[in-house]
């Protein structure tokens, strides 16, 4: 699952120059008085590395579903916005 988890991060993020070690999945941890799931802890998040050194890494959102042999994952990516450099 971790593989169609990463695949879909890379897919989600096309203005990215990713690799598959950019991308780390993880579960988020719960905020407080948010309900535990089945096992415990929160959903799954694409955690991604940053395009340069120093820069914060990214996280998105990823739904991983299975069936026996077979894994599917989604992922909302989105593309940060710009800056000018005016604050």
């Amino acid at each position: 699952m971790p593989f169609a988890a990463k695949e879909a991060a890379f897919k989600a993020h096309p203005f990215r120059k990713l690799s598959f070690h950019d991308i780390t999945i993880v579960r988020r941890a719960l905020e407080a008085g948010r309900e535990k799931n089945a096992n415990g802890s929160g959903p799954p998040v694409a955690v991604i590395r940053g395009e340069r050194e120093g820069e914060p890494e990214q996280t998105a959102a990823i739904s991983i579903s299975h069936d026996g042999d077979y894994a599917t994952a989604v992922c909302l990516g989105f593309e940060p916005e710009a800056t000018d450099g005016v604050d």
